[in-house]
């Protein structure tokens, strides 16, 4: 039976479920990535979904009278968020993004790669970024006051301008300027499960609950639902996974590999996985442009019977004569 088609039986089917992990399954091509799982052509994602409830009143103090000039519908970026899916991380009462479960470890949790501090200087630097050219357009269109800068007549091509900067960046600000001042969030947020064949819109599923569970432990209770507890490896032709974060896989998860694809991080990745997945495969796709000898001498490539690169880059040939003689193909 297509994997899919069992693990939907399952969980719709309590019944069913223990039999269900009892069989050995076979998966041709699984993707695993922070908020999503892909088992051959079938997607299954998390998002935080919002729906826009604001109304004609302003939400906060006079020092961000700006959001009398929202319009007064669902803007068109959380509109495009939420047909892709949801947001792919967590959000507080003032809807900015929620780091506190996000570095948090649960049990059989994988670590592939992280930069808490470079991720956190990067945050800070874009809403840095955006309050600046945000209260430049705001000034300019007389939506706020500066004294330093008297309001000029603006021709139609800044105006135009001005507009999209705006509606561009203020739901961006907007979350920190709230938290700030004590407004109010003029949206209600959900979780989302979206099931998807790939090729196929009409076949899309949606299951959306109310916000109570962050996503981290909903991608765990999700993986777990999916692949966990089974009494033998789950066999797969064909792996791939994010190169950076955290995979909230079930814990006791053991997988038999066949071939797997490895982009950036290529020997954190493979060292991360060891535990779940062992460090002897048939064939390594390496698809990143850049890799050192020090890499192709970690024990999974030297073990692995075929080697693949994708993309051609600096001391390639050299890489090439190396894994020439000591892999069986290449």
């Amino acid at each position: 039976m297509e994997p899919n088609l069992r693990i939907q039986l399952s969980l719709h089917s309590p019944a069913i479920r223990f039999a269900e992990k009892a069989t050995p399954m076979k998966i041709d091509n699984l993707q695993l990535d922070r908020t999503m799982i892909k088992i051959n052509n079938t997607q299954y994602k998390l998002g935080v979904i919002r729906i826009y409830n604001g109304d004609d009143k302003p939400h906060v103090t006079d020092r961000l009278n700006w959001i009398r000039c929202l319009e007064h519908r669902e803007p068109d970026q959380v509109e495009q968020d939420n047909t892709a899916g949801g947001l792919t991380y967590d959000l507080n009462e003032y809807g900015s993004r929620d780091y506190s479960c996000e570095y948090v470890l649960l049990p059989g949790d994988i670590i592939i790669d992280q930069d808490r501090e470079g991720d956190e200087r990067s945050r800070v630097g874009e809403l840095q970024y955006r309050r600046i050219i945000l209260r430049g357009a705001m000034i300019r269109q007389g939506l706020e006051q500066d004294p330093e800068n008297p309001l000029a007549v603006q021709n139609d091509e800044v105006y135009a301008q001005d507009c999209r900067i705006i509606e561009s960046n203020q739901w961006s600000v907007l979350p920190h300027q709230l938290q700030e001042d004590g407004g109010v969030y003029p949206f209600e947020n959900y979780l989302q499960l979206t099931i998807g064949t790939e090729g196929s819109e009409s076949s899309k599923r949606i299951k959306r609950v109310i916000y109570a569970k962050k996503i981290p432990e909903a991608m765990k209770h999700l993986l777990t639902m999916i692949l966990g507890n089974r009494k033998k490896n789950l066999d797969v032709e064909n792996f791939k996974c994010a190169d950076r974060g955290i995979l909230r896989v079930p814990q006791g998860l053991k997988l038999t590999i066949r071939k797997i694809l490895v982009g950036n991080n290529l020997v954190k990745t493979l060292d991360a996985l060891q535990p779940v997945m062992g460090s002897t495969f048939d064939t390594i796709e390496m698809t990143d442009r850049e890799y050192t000898l020090e890499d192709i001498q970690h024990p999974a490539i030297k073990n692995a019977k075929k080697v693949i690169l994708t993309c051609w880059c600096q001391g390639v040939d050299f890489m090439l004569d190396t894994l020439a003689a000591r892999n069986e193909k290449l």
